[in-house]
Formats: C-alpha cells, structure tokens, sequence
C-alpha cells in the first residue's frame, strides 16, 4: 500500500458487520463505519482487510453473552439445589469407602468413624463416633436436614418467583397462592435472609420476630 491512501475507494465495501461511509480525515489510514447494531466508529483500514475488526464490538459482547447463559442456567439457585439433592439421594458407594455407609469412614489410626455430608461442594463433618451405627444415624438425621432445607429452598424461590404472591399484615411474612404456604424473610444490609416455609401464619410471624431480635435487637 502506498504511502498516500485512497480510503474513498473502500466507501460501501462491507466487512462483517461494518460498512465503510466516510473517510476518517484525522486519523491516517482510518475509515468511518457503521456497525449494523447502529454505531458509528472509525476503524483502521488494515484490521477491516485482515478481518482483525468485524463489527463495533458488539458481535464480541453478544459472543460473551451466549457463552455465560449456560453457566447461569448451571449454577442457578434451582440447578444447585438439585445437584445437591442427587448427590444427597446417591447411593453408589466408591471403592475406598470400606464401612458400606455413604458418608461414613473408618480412621484406622484413632479407631472411630466419621460422619460427614457434602453440600455446595464443601464436605461438612458431623463428628467422631466409636460404633458405626452411632456415625450412621448422624449421616441419616444429616440427610433429612439438608434435604428439608433444600425443599425449604424450592418453597421459597417458588414463592419468589410466582406473580401469585400475597403480602400479609406483617412486615416480612408473605403467602404463596400456589401451595397456600406462608415464607418468612428479614432483610439485613441489603440482603434477603429466608427463614423459613410454614403452614400456618402464626409459625412464620414468630420466626420473624425471632429474626429482629437475633439481628436487629428489636424485642
């Protein structure tokens, strides 16, 4: 390319997204395009012919958009709280595990066993115990826990969720049309803190007035 450029030959040309308007009179070697979203910008000609540039920058942010909306569905509240549920429900045991208990081990060099569940990825230990039935009601009374607060979970972001909603008389208790349940909640520092899906309104009240005197003091 010569050292005097001719940028009105390329004037109509289309790259990619981009069509080339005018010539960008104070930048050397650069053009006015205008992107197909809507934008004008001036581009170096030499990117246009390479096909380094396409677009204003919008083709890469629709291209990081498209590859976060499966990561969204993937670790989205819902799609965690199943993950959990099946690794809770599972009842393969591997081949290290030598007690025949999911959750429970044998330490050879205290002579005990231990009970553990995982959640969320992390492993939360529920204790030592001397016999292996002592450690498998731990993990038993574990399961049920975790599951009731996983099942809590769905109630609530169900009743999040649903246009049928009812705010009630008090502050902080509202019912879900939908399963004619009542869900308490406290807001703390601008975060929603549930506390709970109960069937009747009285339980759901006193839950949250438990709340404001754990976290705020009020009595």
């Amino acid at each position: 390319m010569s050292n005097k450029f001719n940028g009105e030959q390329y004037i109509g040309r289309k790259f990619g997204r981009l069509e080339v308007i005018n010539v960008d009179k104070n930048k050397r070697w650069h053009v006015i395009c205008k992107c197909e979203c809507g934008n004008i910008k001036s581009i170096k000609i030499y990117s246009l012919l390479n096909g380094t540039t396409a677009s204003c920058g919008c083709l890469h942010k629709e291209s990081v958009y498209n590859k976060l909306i499966p990561l969204k569905e993937k670790y989205s509240p819902e799609a965690i709280r199943k993950q959990n549920i099946t690794r809770i429900k599972n009842n393969k045991i591997v081949s290290r595990n030598k007690t025949g208990v999911i959750g429970v081990c044998y330490l050879n060099d205290l002579c005990i066993y231990r009970a553990y569940i995982n959640i969320n990825g992390k492993r939360i230990y529920l204790g030592d115990f001397d016999t292996l039935d002592e450690a498998t009601v731990a993990r038993k009374n574990a399961e049920k826990k975790a599951l009731q607060i996983l099942e809590n979970e769905r109630l609530y972001y169900q009743s999040k969720n649903s246009t049928k909603k009812r705010i009630t008389k008090h502050k902080g208790v509202c019912l879900n049309k939908n399963t004619n349940k009542y869900f308490a909640y406290i807001t703390i520092n601008g975060k929603r803190i549930h506390l709970g899906v109960f069937i009747n309104e009285t339980d759901a009240i006193n839950a949250r007035k438990e709340a404001e005197i754990k976290y705020r003091g009020i009595k």
